[in-house]
């Protein structure tokens, strides 16, 4: 009885005696297949439902083995409290799913250079408070395989100097790793800019003008604008690099990806 009064209160009278009569495997089914058909308020029905079965349950083994239990709430009020607290707990664990698939989707944006191309993405950093920059960045195949990277500390200077750092550390060890196809990808549009003058670039800088000799090996080098998700471990490498020795250079193929 006590059972039914309870189910009462949020079942459709038209479909109360339904509910109360159903064999228990269709009675659940229903329940959580067809969450309109009974309740007289479907929204969450299937948490208030089973909030209602539990607290049916606890209720009465407290009343069995507990002689001094008191019920100062009515069941159906802490079936709600209990459905609504369960509602929140799934909206927050949905935001933070959602959260992590972006970064997810954010770090799996890197896309792979064609057949037989190597792509190099390389970053620099700078900390006005500090008498350092850094550059860092990494080689990848076709296939994504992480082929070698590196980290590097340099003397104070501007963000631009530390990007072009990166791409003349990244272009020398491509070089020396034996690559021949070698897409460079920044998010600095001026480096981009830069990159693009090939030969025009001699004699803006000393730094311009050795980037601007690595080019005219014997190999293929293209240049892409990619967005700074599509960088991030080379961003990350760069970040190591502040704990390096000055001068030091630290290769690895070896890193985690």
């Amino acid at each position: 009885m006590a059972a039914t009064s309870t189910w009462s209160v949020i079942i459709k009278p038209t479909r109360l005696e339904e509910f109360m009569t159903n064999e228990l495997t269709e009675w659940i089914q229903c329940n959580l297949q067809q969450q309109s058909y009974f309740p007289r308020e479907a929204e969450d029905w299937d948490l208030l439902y089973g909030s209602v079965i539990w607290n049916l349950w606890t209720r009465r083994n407290r009343q069995i083995f507990d002689p001094d239990y008191c019920e100062v709430e009515s069941l159906v009020q802490r079936s709600r409290r209990l459905q609504n607290e369960a509602t929140h707990a799934l909206a927050i664990s949905n935001a933070w799913r959602e959260q992590q698939t972006k970064k997810e989707d954010r770090s799996k944006s890197w896309c792979p250079p064609p057949q037989g191309w190597y792509k190099l993405n390389t970053d620099g950093a700078q900390r006005p408070d500090s008498e350092l920059a850094t550059c860092g960045g990494l080689i990848r195949d076709a296939q994504g395989e992480w082929i070698v990277g590196f980290a590097k500390p340099i003397r104070a200077c501007s963000v631009l100097d530390a990007e072009l750092w990166g791409v003349f550390e990244g272009m020398t060890l491509a070089w020396n790793q034996g690559v021949r196809d070698v897409i460079i990808e920044t998010d600095n549009k001026e480096v981009l800019n830069l990159l693009k003058q090939g030969e025009a670039m001699k004699g803006l800088s000393s730094m311009t003008t050795d980037i601007a000799e690595l080019i005219k090996r014997q190999w293929r080098v293209s240049c892409n604008f990619v967005p700074r998700e599509e960088k991030r471990i080379a961003d990350e490498l760069a970040k190591m690099a502040w704990d390096c020795p000055l001068s030091s250079t630290y290769h690895s193929n070896h890193l985690a990806r």
